[in-house]
């Protein structure tokens, strides 16, 4: 479906895809908006402190950093590795 390759047809080189309803539909769903990122225009990006991009990132590693809560490790797929590598040792 988000290949439209009917849409396409349909189109053809002389047409637009934007008023298509296929364009609606699979738009927000299909874009991508970064989270770091923004589109601010420069005086907004200024009431807003100004951040440089390597600022958020490091924003946002630190947050990584201090919150994530790492899973533990099922013991099965240690045991298979150890497996190999006893299996690649001998």
């Amino acid at each position: 479906d988000t290949l439209a390759v009917d849409v396409i047809d349909t189109v053809d080189h002389k047409g637009d895809f934007i008023s298509q309803d296929h364009t609606l539909n699979f738009f927000r769903r299909e874009s991508h908006f970064p989270k770091v990122l923004d589109r601010l225009n420069y005086e907004d990006w200024e009431k807003q402190g100004s951040k440089t991009l390597d600022t958020k990132l490091k924003e946002k590693a630190d947050e990584i950093i201090r919150t994530h809560k790492a899973e533990p490790i099922d013991g099965s797929p240690i045991r298979s590795m150890q497996k190999i590598l006893t299996d690649v040792e001998k």
